[in-house]
C-alpha cells in the first residue's frame, strides 16, 4: 500500500532566516527553532487547532525578533502544521496557521529559580506558550504548571535551532547547570527513557557504521539505581544500533560543566565499541545526548536528541 503523505515537503522556507538576519530596521532576528512534536492542549489555542480536531503531530517552525540594539525581545512569528495518523505510515494533514505576537524573557521554574524562559503572548492568558532556555540552540514546551513537557517514544517537545552556534561547556551560562544531581525519588530503583534521534551523528560519535539513507534512531534505556541512597548502579540501552543485543554497564553522575559545579550528566560506560555516552539531565523526565566534550547536541526539524521518561511504567 503506498503511503500517503500529505505534509508539504517544503515547510515554510521563508522562514528558514538565519541568526541576525534583519526582519526591519529595528529587529533582528535572534533564532528560528524547529521541531515536530505530539499534539499538546495546552498549545492548541495559540497553533488555532481546534479543541475538537484530531490531531496527533505538530510541526513548529517560531522565529523570535529581538531589538537590533538592545538585544531586547520584540515579536515572534509561529508557522505550524498538525494531522493525524491512519497508520504507522500515513499521515494526514488536517490544517495549518501562522500566529504572531509579542514574546518576552523570565526567570524561574520549579526546582530552578535560574532558569529562563521564553514566554510567548504573554498578555492573553488562553494562548500563552513558555519554552525554557536549555542552551542558546534548544528550547522545550513547559506546562502550564512550568514543569517541562514529557514526550513519548516516537516524538519529543524539543525546538531545535536551525543555525545553530557553538556553546561548547556551556559557555553561555545557560541554564544547563541548574538542576539537581540526583535521578528521582529514593523509592524508585529503576526509570525508563524512550525516544527517536537523528541518525548519522551519534552513530558517528559511537563509531558504529550506518548508512547515507539512515534518518532516525530509537532507543530505550533503563536507569537502575539504589532505591535507599539513590547511587548509579546498571543500566541497560536497546535501540537500532544495538539489534544484535542489549548492551549494558554501569553508569554515574558527573557533576558541572565547564566549571561550574550544579549541572547533571549521566555517563554511561558502554562495552564497546567507543568508551561512553554522556546524557544531560533536565529534570526527572528529560534527558539530551550529548557529544563528546559536553556541549548539546542540536536536533532537525524531524527529531530532536531528546529522550523522554516512560511514565506509564
Amino acid at each position: 500500500m503506498k503511503s500517503i503523505l500529505l505534509f508539504s515537503l517544503v515547510f515554510l522556507p521563508v522562514l528558514a532566516l538565519t541568526p541576525c538576519t534583519r526582519s526591519s530596521d529595528s529587529n533582528s532576528t535572534l533564532g528560528v527553532f524547529v521541531g515536530t512534536s505530539m499534539c499538546s492542549d495546552s498549545a492548541r489555542p495559540l497553533l488555532g487547532i481546534p479543541a475538537t480536531a484530531q490531531c496527533d503531530r505538530t510541526k513548529w517552525d517560531l522565529t523570535l525578533y529581538v531589538d537590533a540594539r538592545t538585544q531586547s525581545p520584540t515579536t515572534y512569528k509561529l508557522s505550524s502544521e498538525y494531522g493525524y495518523h491512519i497508520d504507522n505510515r500515513t499521515l494526514v494533514m488536517k490544517g495549518s496557521n501562522v500566529s504572531e505576537g509579542k514574546w518576552v524573557v523570565t526567570r524561574g521554574l520549579p526546582g530552578d529559580p535560574n532558569a529562563t524562559v521564553y514566554q510567548l503572548d504573554p498578555g492573553d492568558p488562553a494562548k500563552t506558550l513558555s519554552f525554557q532556555r536549555i542552551d542558546a540552540n534548544i528550547i522545550h514546551l513547559l506546562e502550564r504548571d512550568r514543569t517541562l513537557t514529557i514526550g513519548t517514544a516516537a516524538q519529543s517537545f524539543t525546538l531545535s535551532k536551525t543555525n545553530p552556534q557553538r556553546t561548547s561547556n556551556n559557555s553561555d551560562g545557560s541554564a544547563l547547570t541548574k538542576t539537581p544531581a540526583r535521578l528521582a525519588k529514593a523509592s524508585q530503583s529503576a526509570l525508563v527513557f524512550t525516544g527517536r534521534t537523528p541518525c548519522r551523528e551519534v552513530a558517528r560519535q559511537l563509531n558504529y557504521p550506518v548508512g547515507a539513507d539512515c534518518i532516525k534512531l530509537k532507543w530505550a534505556l533503563t536507569l537502575n539505581q539504589d532505591p535507599k541512597t539513590q547511587t548509579p548502579t546498571t543500566f541497560k540501552l536497546r535501540g537500532t544500533l544495538f539489534r544484535d543485543y542489549d548492551r549494558e554497564g554501569t553508569w554515574a553522575v558527573m557533576r558541572g560543566r565547564g566549571g561550574e559545579q550544579n549541572g547533571s550528566i549521566f555517563k554511561l560506560d558502554l562495552d564497546k565499541p567507543k568508551g561512553s555516552l554522556l546524557l544531560f539531565k533536565a529534570d526527572d523526565n528529560i534527558l539530551f545526548f550529548l557529544d563528546d566534550d559536553g556541549t548539546l547536541m542540536v536536533g532537525n526539524r524531524d527529531f530532536s536528541y531528546t529522550l523522554n521518561r516512560d511514565t506509564s511504567r
